[in-house]
């Protein structure tokens, strides 16, 4: 039902004068008797009984005015709290990104909250396969995952940070000097790894090929617990941005290794063409701006993309899709 009509109701309600409500509303009674004769026809009921110059409501009128009065003013007080959020004065964002990105995120969050601390932010750290999922399905606003083969239609895709994978290990460990390795001289070692169907696991199978992965093997479903591993003394795979605070203090070190595919991308998921609210837009160019994405440039075009398309609300980003070179499922940030 059109507000404007529910408006012009009240006004002629409360001024028990057609005239008088023209005058309010600077429109011509005409006008004012149209609104009135359009509402009446759309519910079937007479609102008003006029007699000469004088109108009452109808008990169908006093029941609409009722209604009336709570809808327009649940309209404005929508109006206010979406001005609040544009204004970044309330609010909600929700991320999902896998769990490499805890290393990456956190100075961005930091930053947002400090500047909107009455946003809410809420960041959910999984496997790519389920933060591409929340994506697709409207359970978060954005997500960052590792690359999808052949990724939804409906998925707007933009490459944003590559890492590498690295093998590490305590400056004691025997590998420690050697040349570049190869899997066969990882066998007698214990070997610290991802789950299965994660990102790095897939790297490291690959990398092994035919052969077994070594018999002293721990899976483990965090980078942390890997991390942790390795500085007792095992062997690991990480991505190296997770290890370079235990690497500055000498405490891990990373081998040579030989033949291993070693890049490991990370991209931003949107569904759809638009940046889901002001509040994403804002924590998206504050990220963009900080060192801490190596492909932060393509999220600069992205975001000006979106800028040009639509100034100042949100509009229609162009699509930016990648596929890798195996058709494989969506990968894990190990």
């Amino acid at each position: 039902m059109n507000p404007n009509l529910l408006h012009t109701f009240l006004i002629v309600a409360e001024t028990g004068s057609f005239t008088r409500a023209a005058r309010e509303t600077f429109v011509t009674q005409p006008a004012v008797s149209q609104h009135i004769r359009a509402l009446e026809e759309r519910l079937g009921s007479r609102l008003f009984v006029r007699a000469g110059q004088r109108i009452h409501l109808t008990p169908e009128g006093e029941e609409l005015r009722r209604h009336a009065r709570a809808a327009i003013k649940a309209l404005e007080e929508a109006e206010l709290a979406l001005t609040a959020m544009n204004a970044l004065e309330r609010g909600r964002m929700r991320i999902a990104a896998t769990m490499f990105m805890a290393y990456l995120l956190p100075p961005a969050l930091m930053e947002f909250k400090r500047r909107h601390p009455r946003v809410q932010v809420e960041v959910r750290f999984h496997n790519s396969a389920e933060v591409i999922r929340q994506v697709e399905d409207g359970s978060v606003d954005f997500g960052f995952a590792g690359g999808l083969a052949d990724p939804s239609s409906a998925l707007r895709v933009t490459p944003v940070h590559t890492e590498r994978l690295a093998l590490v290990a305590p400056p004691d460990h025997p590998l420690v000097g050697r040349g570049p390795l190869e899997p066969a001289d990882l066998a007698p070692h214990m070997l610290a790894i991802r789950e299965r169907g994660t990102y790095t696991r897939r790297r490291v199978e690959e990398w092994f090929g035919d052969m077994a992965l070594p018999l002293s093997l721990v899976e483990v479903g965090r980078i942390e617990a890997a991390i942790q591993l390795a500085l007792s003394g095992c062997l690991t795979f990480v991505p190296a941005g997770a290890i370079r605070p235990a690497a500055q203090g000498d405490r891990l070190v990373v081998l040579p290794t030989r033949g291993l595919v070693s890049e490991l991308d990370y991209d931003l998921y949107l569904f759809g063409d638009t940046l889901p609210s002001v509040a994403s837009r804002v924590f998206l160019e504050l990220l963009a701006e900080l060192p801490v994405l190596s492909g932060a440039a393509a999220l600069r075009d992205l975001l000006a993309a979106h800028r040009a398309a639509s100034p100042g609300r949100g509009g229609r980003v162009g699509r930016d899709t990648r596929s890798d070179d195996g058709g494989s499922p969506a990968r894990d940030d190990g």
